[in-house]
């Protein structure tokens, strides 16, 4: 089941189908769809597809399983070429139409510094002077490596893509095509959970809910969700040194540096902190962040988990040995904060809601930052639009019952009684919807949002 990615098809498309001389690169973490997102393109397209994923091998052994692919696609059975640049050479010059696939490029190039600018330098030739009935996808999942090719002006393939598509989760409206059925409530709390990764998605029945989901694909020893979070921390986070401890510190939440600071004992790990969270932003592992409204402001910079699935598992999950019964691990340890955890990415859900509207007169979305002198306490609101008219401001709510009349009265007071602000809108967003009033605020319900095309 192939959902969403309607941005990246089109760009894929427009690409093969064009006239001119093409290369496109896409690349993103595993398991966030890449590879599919390639075959459901090429379904739509009658050229020959030549479409390797290459191993961690020596550059001999894909290069024999490159040139045994090809000579069955291409009726050649003579192909057996014994270097990339043989192998690039004589396809460039063929008169037939073809679309050559090389999926995890960075096995294909190897790990070699030497080798692997030789082999760019062989792939670079080839989009030069290849044939422009003759198109080319590379993918791949190490994210550094491939954005080091893009960004450096002494990789031979520097500014040599005509199209880039850096793969992300799929946002929480295309998730929710695979819980239909579910409840908006639910899907909130699905999408807060498991995030927009398509392999883990496809394996949640939302005939058990969101509890039976956890215990089954995250907390048991079998679970495919735990499976894929642990694979993360070992091969992408725990290569990054003292990469662990630093996604520990920043847990469920949102954090300061000076906060994951004070939160190491050891000075040697903290005179590294500035080192580790560029490799874990590099990785797409964590994001950097800062409310709209303080851009500039150092102190009003935060840390967090770019993953719903790996915050959730960090929060729950990690360290832990879950051995036991799955039902009774949920009751003791996830159950009784699972609403917080939810409420949390809830916010991030609205401020999507706001992305995907795409309006003419939006800036920038994100969060706003307030201060209260007089009571000198301050705070973020959870969803902020810079307009041409000024900020939009938002506040998310997740509670199981509809929004009272009288909550809504106290947020537009606690708003009315910041120093400073000066807003165009404000309003509410309710997962559960409203009850009736004649309050004259913009209130978007989850109903709302999951109508949203």
């Amino acid at each position: 089941m192939f959902v969403g990615r309607k941005k990246e098809l089109d760009l894929l498309h427009a690409d093969l189908k064009s006239k001119k001389n093409t290369a496109i690169m896409i690349y993103g973490r595993r398991r966030i769809g890449k590879t599919s997102l390639i075959l459901e393109a090429l379904k739509e397209h009658d050229e020959k597809k030549i479409v390797f994923t290459a191993i961690p091998d020596e550059i001999k052994g894909n290069m024999a399983a490159l040139s045994r692919l090809s000579g069955e696609i291409l009726d050649e059975p003579w192909m057996n070429f014994q270097t990339p640049a043989d192998y690039f050479r004589y396809l460039g010059k063929r008169d037939d139409n073809i679309i050559l696939v090389i999926d995890e490029y960075q096995d294909f190039r190897g790990y070699s510094k030497d080798a692997a600018l030789i082999v760019d330098a062989a792939l670079r030739d080839f989009i030069d002077y290849k044939k422009s009935n003759i198109k080319l996808i590379i993918s791949g999942s190490a994210i550094r490596v491939l954005e080091n090719i893009l960004e450096d002006n002494t990789n031979p393939l520097f500014m040599r893509f005509t199209t880039i598509i850096s793969l992300k989760e799929l946002d929480y409206l295309e998730a929710a095509n695979f819980y239909k059925s579910a409840t908006i409530m639910e899907r909130i709390a699905y999408y807060a959970v498991f995030g927009g990764l398509p392999n883990i998605l496809s394996q949640i029945d939302p005939d058990k809910g969101i509890e039976g989901n956890i215990e089954d694909l995250i907390i048991s020893q079998e679970g495919i969700a735990r499976y894929y979070a642990e694979n993360v921390i070992e091969k992408e986070i725990s290569p990054i040194n003292n990469g662990e401890i630093i996604i520990r510190r920043i847990g469920n939440g949102k954090k300061h540096y000076s906060e994951i600071e004070a939160s190491i004992s050891e000075e040697k790990t903290r005179k590294q902190l500035s080192k580790v969270l560029r490799e874990l932003i590099a990785a797409h592992l964590i994001e950097k962040k800062h409310p709209i409204n303080r851009a500039d402001d150092r102190k009003k910079t935060f840390y967090e988990i770019s993953s719903n699935l790996i915050r959730f598992y960090v929060a729950y999950g990690y360290g832990s040995e879950m051995t036991g019964s799955e039902k009774a691990y949920y009751e003791k340890y996830v159950r009784p904060s699972l609403k917080t955890f939810i409420s949390y990415r809830f916010e991030e859900v609205a401020r999507q809601y706001f992305r995907n509207l795409k309006r003419n007169d939006v800036i920038a979305i994100g969060t706003y930052w307030y201060d209260k002198r007089e009571e000198k306490t301050n705070g973020e609101f959870d969803v902020a639009l810079e307009t041409l008219d000024g900020y939009e401001i938002y506040e998310a709510k997740y509670y199981e019952s509809r929004l009272r009349k009288s909550i809504i009265m106290e947020e537009i007071e606690k708003a009315t009684r910041i120093e400073g602000l000066t807003i165009s809108n404000f309003g509410l967003i309710s997962a559960s919807g409203f009850e009736e009033n004649n309050i004259p605020i913009k209130q978007i319900s989850g109903e709302e949002m999951y109508r949203q095309k």
